[in-house]
This record gives structure tokens, C-alpha cells and sequence, in this order.
């Protein structure tokens, strides 16, 4: 029974052979401090190297730019542009918000790999971020953003996009214990968890679904009220609820 259950989310749901066959590499995700996740990656030609937030709550690309002089860039990697033969000049402003603190700076483009995955691609260099923002003490230096691209500022395209895949999926496995966690692109690892059950993405901006019950430790199950969504963000370190 269980098996015929399998197979019939498989079909309906998701195609588990396309994937099987397509997996990527596993990229390691790391912890710090049990308050943030990071990968490397590189951007440019030659490669230069940053430690970013993946994070499925936000769409864009950034990373500090040589041109930073705000307290989060300093003594931190940050992207050179005249030092990629890749690069390739856009200037377009840009801003984000992040937490109610603001960071400034300007689009570029550039090849952006991770793991052996390439994309060719318009991120934002930060040369500006506001005094007090939990990034002074961060140890990621940018982010990139795995959500849905209707999210991003200026309209940008996400890495997903534009990366030179033909199966654009990716998985997080996230333990407690840091080491072990990791980010599979393409495809997800079948040896890691058995599906029980599948949640429909409500809207194609963060990745929402339903939540219907809540549990504190092992405390009793609570029922939510009706029409509560939860976005799945894999840069957030707790739960909440109304």
C-alpha cells in the first residue's frame, strides 16, 4: 500500500526518475553560529571566491562591492570588477531592504558559479549598507536568492534562471549538525528522507504553503486559524506565527 502511494506521488507530483537522473553535486552548507547557513561560490574570470546566504526568502544577487566602505564590508571579500575579463558593465542603481536597513549599490554582470554550476548573470554589487545591520557582524559576504524571480527587485532574473541547466530544481538538506547540511543543484537526495506527503506552492513569489498545525517541541499539535501561509526560508534561524 505504502509503495503504491509512492509511485502515485511520483506521477502526480513529482518526477523522482528526471531528478534521479540529473542530480547534482552535493554543495556543502555550512553553520555559523546556529544563526545563518552559507555556501561558496565564485563570480568572474579568474574565479574570486565569497561565502553567501542561500536563501529562499529573497530573489536577488549580492555581494559587497570593491567600492564599499560601510563597517559590514570592511575586512570582508568583495567583488572586483576590473579584475574579471567576464564582467561586463550595467550601472543601473539599485536598493535593497533588508530588515528595515537599507543597502545601495549598483548592477553588474558577470559569470556566477556554484558548485559546477554557471550562470551568466545580472547581481547587485553593494558599495552601501546602513550602520547597525545584523550584517556589521555577519559572516556571509551577500546572498543569493533561490526564490521565485516575480520578487526581485529591478525585475532581475534569479541564479536558477539563468544557470546553463535543463532540469532547474534544487534541494536543501539542512541537520543540526552544520557539516552535514547541504544544497543539491540539480535534484534532490531520495536516500535522505521518505515522502509522507507533498504541500502545493500557494503563490509563485516565496515558496508558501499551508500551515495547519503548529508543535512546540513535543508539545501538543495546535490548530492554526484557516488561510495562514507559511514561507519556507531557508535564511531565517525560527519559527513564527500569529
Amino acid at each position: 500500500m505504502v509503495e503504491q502511494q509512492v509511485e502515485f506521488l511520483k506521477e502526480k507530483y513529482l518526477d523522482l526518475e528526471l531528478a534521479a537522473a540529473q542530480t547534482g553535486e552535493h554543495i556543502s552548507v555550512k553553520d555559523y553560529l546556529n544563526s545563518e547557513y552559507y555556501i561558496n561560490l565564485s563570480i568572474g574570470t579568474p574565479a574570486q571566491k565569497f561565502e553567501v546566504v542561500p536563501d529562499t526568502g529573497s530573489a536577488n544577487m549580492w555581494v559587497y562591492s570593491s567600492g564599499c566602505w560601510s563597517m559590514a564590508c570592511i575586512n570582508k571579500p568583495n567583488y572586483k570588477s576590473k579584475k574579471s575579463s567576464t564582467y561586463q558593465k550595467d550601472g543601473e542603481l539599485i536598493q535593497l531592504n533588508l530588515n528595515g536597513k537599507k543597502l545601495k549599490g549598483h548592477i553588474s554582470q558577470d559569470i556566477v558559479q556554484v558548485g559546477d554550476v554557471k550562470a551568466t548573470m545580472k547581481f547587485a554589487e553593494m558599495t552601501s549598507v546602513d550602520k547597525g545591520i545584523f550584517l556589521d557582524s555577519a559572516k556571509a559576504t551577500g546572498v543569493i536568492g533561490f526564490s521565485y524571480d516575480t520578487i526581485a527587485v529591478d525585475n532581475l532574473k534569479t541564479f536558477m534562471d539563468d544557470a546553463q541547466l535543463t532540469q532547474k530544481t534544487f534541494s536543501f538538506i539542512l541537520k543540526n549538525e552544520g557539516e552535514d547540511s547541504y544544497l543539491m543543484v540539480p535534484g534532490y537526495d531520495t536516500n535522505e528522507f521518505v515522502i509522507s506527503s507533498t504541500h502545493k506552492v500557494l503563490s509563485k513569489d516565496m515558496w508558501t504553503v499551508d500551515a495547519d498545525y503548529l508543535q512546540q517541541g513535543a508539545g501538543e499539535w495546535i490548530r492554526t486559524p484557516e488561510n495562514i501561509e507559511a514561507a519556507v526560508d531557508s535564511s531565517i534561524s525560527f519559527i513564527s506565527a500569529p
